[in-house]
C-alpha cells in the first residue's frame, strides 16, 4: 500500500501530462487528460510494473532523473530546482544555455497579487518545457519563521494565508504548461546548517 501511494500520484501526473510510445518512451507534452483518465492509466501501468521497477521508479536515477521504462511507455523525467527560476547544471542534456532569474518569492508575495503569482510560475513552467524539464522542484512552501533560515529566499513570507493563496496560483501556473510542480519543505525546514545530518522534526531551529 505504501509503494502504491508513492507511485500512483506521479504515474497519474505523468499519464496526464506526457505522451510517449512503448518503443521510445520519449517525453512529449500533450493535451492534459482528466483526473479520472490519468488515475485509470496510472493503475494499469502500476499493475504491469515488476517490484524491481517500482523500487527503481521511486528511488531516482542519475541524480536528477526519474527512471523511465520504455516497455511500458513511461518516459524518463528530468528534474530541476527551483522556486524562482531554473537551476541549470553542467553536463546535462538537453539543457538551456541560460535561464531567467526571477525576483525571490518573498518579494512576489509582497505584491499580494495571486494573478501575478500565476503568471510568474507559468513563465518558469514555459522555460521548463523549453529545456526538456518535466518536474520543477518547487515551489518552496515552508513559512518564514526564523530570520537565519537558510532557505527563506525560497519561501513566501510568514503569513500562512497569504502564502497559501500565492502558492496555489503558482502551482496552477506551472501545471498549465504541462510541467509537474513539487510542493516541498512543508514544516520546520528552517536550518541549512549541517543539513545532511540535522533532523527538522526533532531538532527545529530556535530563536536565540
Amino acid at each position: 500500500m505504501i509503494m502504491r501511494n508513492r507511485i500512483l500520484p506521479l504515474l497519474a501526473l505523468s499519464a496526464a501530462l506526457f505522451g510517449g510510445t512503448p518503443a521510445t518512451a520519449e517525453p512529449s507534452f500533450k493535451t492534459p487528460v482528466s483526473y479520472e483518465e490519468a488515475d485509470r492509466r496510472a493503475g494499469e501501468l502500476l499493475a504491469k510494473m515488476t517490484m524491481p521497477e517500482k523500487l527503481q521508479y521511486v528511488s531516482g536515477t542519475n541524480f536528477m532523473y526519474i527512471k523511465g521504462f520504455p516497455r511500458l511507455g513511461i518516459p524518463e523525467l528530468y528534474l530541476s530546482d527551483a522556486t524562482m527560476g531554473l537551476h541549470l547544471r553542467k553536463n546535462y542534456n538537453p539543457q538551456l544555455e541560460q535561464s531567467t532569474a526571477f525576483p525571490c518569492p518573498i518579494a512576489l508575495a509582497s505584491t499580494w497579487n495571486p494573478g501575478l503569482a500565476y503568471n510568474y510560475a507559468r513563465c518558469i513552467g514555459e522555460e521548463c518545457r523549453a529545456g526538456g524539464i518535466a518536474v520543477l522542484l518547487g515551489p518552496g512552501m515552508n513559512i518564514y519563521r526564523v530570520s537565519q533560515g537558510g532557505r527563506n529566499f525560497e519561501y513566501f513570507g510568514e503569513d500562512p494565508f497569504l502564502a497559501a493563496r500565492m502558492i496555489e496560483r503558482y502551482v496552477m501556473g506551472v501545471l498549465d504548461t504541462g510541467t509537474i510542480p513539487t510542493l516541498k519543505h512543508f514544516l520546520a525546514n528552517n536550518s541549512d546548517f549541517h543539513r545532511r545530518t540535522s533532523n527538522s522534526v526533532s531538532t527545529p531551529a530556535r530563536c536565540p
